[in-house]
C-alpha cells in the first residue's frame, strides 16, 4: 500500500473513529476504567513521587532518610486491596494522555492507536490481496459507521483490543512472509503487549495460535509456534511482575475477584453444588454466604449493600479466601455436574451471540452510582456532562446501522464463500478470515463460561464481520489470491 493511500486510510479511521465521542461530549466512561487508572497512577507515584487527582486513595509517605536502602523514597499505601484482573498495563495506555490533556486526550489517543493498527494490519493485507480504492473505502466506511467499533474505541475500557489483538494476532501468523523483518518484530512487541490488556485477549490467542500452527504451510508452523509461545509467556511474565510489584510495595499479594464464583451462583449450577457440599469438612469459604444466594454477579461482585454484596462487604480474609478458592471452586462444580454444566455455557453463550444491545453505552442506575463513588471530582464532573451519563445517547439509531451492517457481511462473506468454492480456504486470506469468524464465537464461548451474558462481550468483537468481509470480497476478485501457493 503507497505511504499516500496509508496515511488516508489512518485518517479516514481516526474520522470514522473519533465521532462517537465528538457526540457524546466526551469519552464513554464505566465503574471499572478508574481500576486500570488508579493502578498506573499509584505506579507513577512510586516511581516519580508526582501524586495526581487520580492519588486520593493512596497513603503516600516516604522512608527515612537514614534509611539504608533508598532513603527518601517515596512510599505507597492503597487504602483499599488491590485488586487483579483490571490492567495496569492497559491503565498506563491511559494515564499520562488522561492527566497531561484530560479525558479528550485520553479517547483521541486511543482512537488514534486503533486507526493506525488497522490500518497497519490493512497494509500487510493489502500485499497479498489486491484491494482497490473503492473496497478499501468501503471497508473502512462499513467499520466506522456501521459497526460497533467507533463506540468501543471512544471507551476508556480494554474491550476496544479484545477484537484487535486477535485480527492483529492472527494477521502475524497468516500473513508473515508479507512482514519485512523489522515489521515483524513490531508485530511482536505489539501482540506481547496487547495481550496483557485483557485475561480474555490470552483465552482467545490460545485457540488462534493452534489454528495458525496446524492449518498453515508446514515451513511456517515451527514459527508460528515460536510467535505464539512468546506473545503466551509475555502475558504470564507480565502478571508475575505486577504480584510482585504489589508484593514487595504493600506486604500483600493482589486479590483477583472471585468472578467465576459469581458465574457460577448468579442462577448457575454452583447453587446446586453448595445444597449439596457446604457440610464437608473441605467446604469452600462460598458456604459462607449461601443465604445470600443466587445473586446477581454484580451484585456479588462490587455491591457494597450488604443486603446485596458479599464480595466487597466481605472481611479481608475472607474476601481472600473467596479469590484464593474460585478457581478449584469452578473446577469442583464443573466435575460434579459435567452435563448440566456445559448446558449452562452453551445456553450462557447463544444468549450473548443473540444479544445485539448497546444498551450499555447510556450508563444504567447502577453504573451511575458506580461512577459517583469511583472518580475524582474533576473527572466526575466532566461525565456528569455526557451524554451517555443523562441517557440520552442514541443508541437506537446506532444498533439499527449495526444489526444492518452485520447482515450484509454475513452475506457477502457467505457470497465469497461460494464463489471462491473449495479453494476458500486454501490461501492465506481464506484462513484468516475464517480465524476471524473463529475468534467471534470463541469470545462468546469463553465469556459464556466465564462471565454472564452480556451484549457488551458480543458486540465488540462484531465489527471483525464486515473486516472479514472486505477481505474475503477483495481475494475473490482475484484469479490467483496468494502468488507461489
Amino acid at each position: 500500500m503507497p505511504t499516500r493511500t496509508l496515511l488516508a486510510v489512518f485518517t479516514a479511521f481516526l474520522l470514522g473513529l473519533t465521532w462517537p465521542a465528538a457526540l457524546n461530549g466526551g469519552p464513554f466512561w464505566h465503574p471499572d476504567t478508574s481500576n486500570y487508572i488508579r493502578a498506573a497512577d499509584a505506579a507513577f507515584v512510586v516511581v516519580t513521587g508526582s501524586p495526581s487527582e487520580w492519588s486520593d486513595r493512596l497513603k503516600i509517605g516516604s522512608t527515612p532518610i537514614t534509611s539504608p536502602s533508598k532513603p527518601g523514597a517515596t512510599t505507597v499505601q492503597p487504602t483499599r486491596p488491590v485488586l487483579k484482573g483490571r490492567s495496569i498495563y492497559y491503565g498506563a495506555l491511559l494515564y499520562l494522555p488522561i492527566r497531561w490533556f484530560g479525558p479528550l486526550g485520553a479517547v483521541f489517543f486511543q482512537c488514534s492507536l486503533v486507526a493506525a493498527t488497522l490500518s497497519f494490519i490493512l497494509s500487510i493485507v493489502s500485499r497479498a490481496v489486491a484491494f482497490d480504492k473503492k473496497m478499501l473505502a468501503l471497508s473502512v466506511c462499513a467499520i466506522s459507521l456501521a459497526s460497533p467499533l467507533p463506540l468501543y474505541s471512544c471507551t476508556l475500557m480494554p474491550d476496544v483490543w479484545t477484537g484487535i489483538f486477535s485480527a492483529f494476532f492472527a494477521l502475524a501468523l497468516f500473513f508473515r512472509r508479507q512482514f519485512t523483518p523489522v515489521e515483524f518484530f513490531a508485530a511482536l512487541v505489539i501482540s506481547a503487549i496487547l495481550i496483557t490488556f485483557h485475561t480474555t485477549n490470552l483465552l482467545l490467542a490460545l485457540p488462534i495460535a493452534f489454528l495458525g500452527i496446524t492449518v498453515t504451510q508446514i515451513r511456517e508452523r515451527a514459527m508460528n509456534a515460536v510467535f505464539g509461545a512468546i506473545i503466551v509467556t509475555s502475558f504470564l511474565v507480565a502478571n508475575f511482575a505486577f504480584d510482585y510489584a504489589v508484593t514487595k510495595q504493600t506486604g500483600a499479594p493482589p486479590i483477583s475477584p472471585p468472578f467465576l464464583t459469581a458465574r457460577l451462583v448468579d442462577q448457575g449450577p454452583g447453587n446446586a453444588y453448595l445444597e449439596n457440599h457446604c457440610f464437608s469438612p473441605s467446604s469452600f469459604e462460598i458456604c459462607r454466604y449461601r443465604g445470600k444466594l443466587p445473586k446477581a454477579s454484580d451484585n456479588f461482585l462490587w455491591s457494597q449493600n450488604r443486603l446485596n454484596g458479599v464480595f466487597q462487604i466481605a472481611t479481608p480474609t475472607s474476601q481472600r479466601l473467596l479469590a484464593a478458592q474460585d478457581k478449584r471452586f469452578f473446577v469442583a462444580v464443573a466435575l460434579a455436574d459435567p452435563l448440566r454444566f456445559i448446558e449452562h455455557v452453551a445456553v450462557s453463550s447463544v444468549e450473548g451471540l443473540a444479544d445485539f444491545s448497546l444498551r450499555n453505552f447510556n450508563l444504567s442506575e447502577l453504573n451511575r452510582s458506580g461512577i459517583d463513588k469511583s472518580y475524582p471530582p474533576m473527572v466526575k464532573a466532566h461525565i456528569l456532562g455526557t451524554r451517555a451519563y443523562a441517557g440520552t445517547f442514541p443508541l437506537q439509531k446506532i444498533e439499527v446501522l449495526c444489526a444492518v451492517g452485520s447482515m450484509l457481511s454475513v452475506f457477502i462473506l457467505i457470497y465469497a464463500l461460494m464463489r471462491a468454492g473449495k479453494s476458500a480456504l486454501a490461501s492465506q486470506a481464506g484462513r484468516y478470515v475464517a480465524v476471524l469468524l473463529v475468534a467471534i464465537f470463541a469470545n462468546a464461548l469463553i465469556c459464556g463460561a466465564f462471565s454472564k451474558p452480556d451484549a457488551r462481550y458480543t458486540m465488540r468483537m462484531l465489527w471483525l464481520l464486515p473486516f472479514a468481509a472486505g477481505i474475503a470480497v477483495a481475494s475473490t476478485g482475484q484469479r490467483v489470491m496468494y502468488k507461489g501457493e
